[in-house]
């Protein structure tokens, strides 16, 4: 969080210098072309930076791409500083946003692996979109104020600086074992090229409609967010005729109202996250129409910073659902995907922007802009609510899982997606959902209701809401020892046993646990906590 509350600072303030150095330069147009190409290489670059985050150690992706960042800001800082043309410092920006297409997905695919609740991976993305908004509100005041003092050269000196210390910092991260990746937790496999993983990246959400509708918000959002970022430009000097260093000013009100959501609204309202990302959107679009109508310095900040809050707010609630609907082993290839359709949003809403202001001038562009995501939710109606339910499905028998020995050490992330596998089973009365002696394929958490345990016709334990069992058999491979019987109606959640055996392995992977082999390969932990 530090790496990327560094980072941010210097990204953000070295955006409000492109920005008005491009202006400077050829005006609005070419500010429209340094919006374009500031993002655009990002969202071709991370599809490929994905798959490396799935391959490699993600803190070893932060790190290699903070330093390359460094070196390249640090050289458009030489060629501003020595009036090189304008093409030259483009082309290096966009190389720039290429290598900024590396942290993000390592970041985000990390974050799950590290979270051991669902409220912990919420908390730790309300902390990134906090640290996002400090930087959107430091870099671009901070920026403002060298722009005026020096120029658009030491604002990106500065920012070369600041990812070396992001770089630093990041040197000194240490995951603990096991639990940077699922992939790493897994048995060896051959590997696939990159290509093929970026196909499987892709395939997760071509094939996934929940994930579609995420993408499909994510680019309403940043295309609004793509042309603001041209908006503010003409906004600033032309409309309340406040002059270069008001570009900064608006932006850091950006930033301000993101650590405002970040810190207060956010956090009361992520509980129901589909409601809140479909609120958050449409309170994202009415402030531009605001500032389109009502146009004075005043009116503008304050629905700059409402724009602030709500962004955190969408932010939070898009990326925490992904992550708890994405399958883990592609996550960091599916935030790359998300990161390629924001990108490539922000670019063409950067790079079209300028043909509408001359179509509607910018107070009749700030209000159509501004229409575009009330528009789009209210069109999404249904998928919304199709999302909601499935992202609300898996909170139960995740923490119905959560509360089952073998398991508690999963993170939030993989304890999600088991829960996704898992299947809600019914027993009537007197049924036998265990027999003695019969062979296990299948591992039970009791939901509701209760089970008598018997060995030999002798009841040895009556079980409850919340109560295990099944494990033996299947970590052993051998057939079960003891029949379990529904008194009662039993509602189950069951999984099957390779999906629980591998759970289980990752869990004592996590804790240090030893673990042996027996039978076909199966395993059980040396001293293993039954649940029944």
């Amino acid at each position: 969080m530090l790496a990327h509350a560094v980072s941010t600072v210097g990204y953000w303030g070295a955006t409000t210098a492109l920005l008005v150095y491009a202006y400077d330069q050829g005006g609005t147009w070419l500010v429209g072309v340094a919006a374009f190409v500031r993002v655009f290489p990002a969202a071709v670059a991370s599809p490929f930076a994905g798959a490396l985050a799935d391959r490699h150690p993600r803190e070893r992706v932060l790190l290699v791409g903070d330093l390359l960042r460094m070196v390249t800001m640090g050289v458009v800082a030489t060629c501003v500083a020595l009036g090189a043309p304008e093409v030259f410092v483009l082309t290096l920006a966009a190389v720039n946003a290429a290598l900024f297409s590396s942290f993000r997905p390592a970041m985000r695919a990390l974050t799950p692996a590290l979270s051991r609740t669902t409220e912990q991976l919420t908390a730790a993305n309300v902390m990134a979109s906090a640290v996002e908004s400090v930087g959107m509100l430091a870099g671009p005041a901070i920026g403002g104020v060298l722009l005026v003092a020096s120029g658009p050269a030491v604002v990106f000196a500065a920012a070369a600086a600041t990812l070396g210390l992001s770089a630093a910092l990041v040197a000194g991260l240490r995951p603990r074992p096991g639990s940077a990746t699922v992939a790493r937790d897994s048995p060896a496999a051959p590997r696939a090229s990159l290509l093929s993983e970026m196909r499987e990246g892709a395939r997760a959400v071509a094939g996934d409609g929940s994930l579609r509708l995420i993408m499909l918000l994510t680019a309403g959002q940043t295309l609004s967010y793509g042309a603001l970022s041209v908006l503010i430009v003409s906004l600033g000097t032309e409309v309340l005729d406040a002059g270069d260093g008001w570009v900064g000013y608006l932006n850091a009100a950006l930033g301000l109202g993101g650590l405002v959501g970040a810190l207060t609204v956010v956090p009361r309202l992520v509980g129901r996250l589909t409601t809140s990302a479909a609120g958050g959107l449409v309170l994202w679009g009415l402030p531009l129409c605001a500032i389109g109508l009502w146009p004075n310095r005043a009116a503008a900040i304050a629905a700059i910073v409402v724009i602030g809050v709500t962004n955190t707010l969408v932010d939070v609630t898009l990326n925490t659902m992904l992550q708890r609907v994405a399958p883990a082993d592609v996550l960091a290839r599916v935030f790359a995907m998300l990161g390629t359709v924001a990108m490539g949003a922000i670019a063409i809403g950067g790079l079209l922007t300028p043909a509408l202001v001359a179509l509607l001038g910018t107070r009749g562009a700030l209000v159509a802009v501004g229409l575009l995501l009330p528009l789009l939710v209210l069109c999404t109606v249904p998928a919304l609510r199709v999302l909601a339910a499935r992202v609300a499905a898996t909170v139960p028998a995740a923490a119905w899982l959560r509360g089952v020995p073998l398991l508690a050490e999963l993170p939030a992330a993989a304890l999600e997606e088991l829960a996704r596998r898992a299947a809600l089973v019914r027993a009537g009365v007197d049924a036998v959902v265990v027999a003695d002696g019969q062979p296990g394929s299948r591992f039970y958490v009791i939901v509701d209701g209760r089970a008598d345990v018997s060995v030999e016709g002798r009841l040895v334990r009556r079980l409850q809401a919340g109560d295990c069992f099944g494990e033996s058999a299947l970590l052993r491979d051998a057939p079960g020892n003891a029949t379990v019987r529904a008194v009662g109606e039993l509602r189950l959640l069951a999984l099957e046993r390779a999906d629980f055996v591998a759970a289980v392995a990752r869990a004592a992977g996590l804790t240090g646990v030893a673990l042996e082999g027996h039978g076909n390969g199966s395993i059980v932990a040396a001293a293993p906590r039954h649940c029944a």
